[in-house]
C-alpha cells in the first residue's frame, strides 16, 4: 500500500495513509474518526486481545475499496469488526482537491485490549 513510509502519516495511533506528500491530516483524521464511530467490538468479546490490520483504498470520491485484513487478531469475531468498521464507512468523503492520484492507500491497526 506504501510506496514510500516515509510519507506515510500516522493519525491517533490507529491509522496511516499513503499521502504522496500531499497534506492529508485533516482528512486523515475525519476518515479515522468515521471507522472509529463503526467499530463495534462484540459483547461477548469485549475482554478479547489482539490486533487486527486492515488495508483499503478511498477512491477520489470517497468510496472504500480492496479493504482486507493483513494481520489477524486471532479471532474471525475481532478482524470481522475490524472490517466492517472501515467497511460501514464507505462511502468516505471525497479526497481533498488537488490530491495526487486516483485514490490513497490506508492501514488501520484496531487493538484489542492490549496491555501497556
Amino acid at each position: 500500500v506504501f510506496a514510500d513510509q516515509q510519507q506515510a502519516i500516522r493519525t491517533e495511533g490507529t491509522g496511516f495513509f499513503d499521502t504522496k506528500g500531499f497534506p492529508l491530516g485533516d482528512y486523515a483524521h475525519a476518515v479515522s474518526e468515521r471507522s472509529k464511530g463503526n467499530w463495534s467490538i462484540p459483547s461477548n468479546l469485549r475482554n478479547s486481545q489482539g490486533r487486527s490490520t486492515v488495508i483499503f483504498y478511498i477512491e477520489k470520491n470517497g468510496r472504500v475499496l480492496d479493504a482486507r485484513i493483513v494481520t489477524s487478531s486471532g479471532s474471525s469475531s475481532l478482524d470481522l469488526a475490524a472490517l466492517s468498521s472501515v467497511l460501514g464507512s464507505d462511502p468516505l468523503p471525497p479526497l481533498p482537491p488537488g490530491f495526487p492520484g486516483n485514490h490513497v492507500g490506508a492501514k488501520f491497526v484496531f487493538a484489542y485490549n492490549e496491555r501497556q
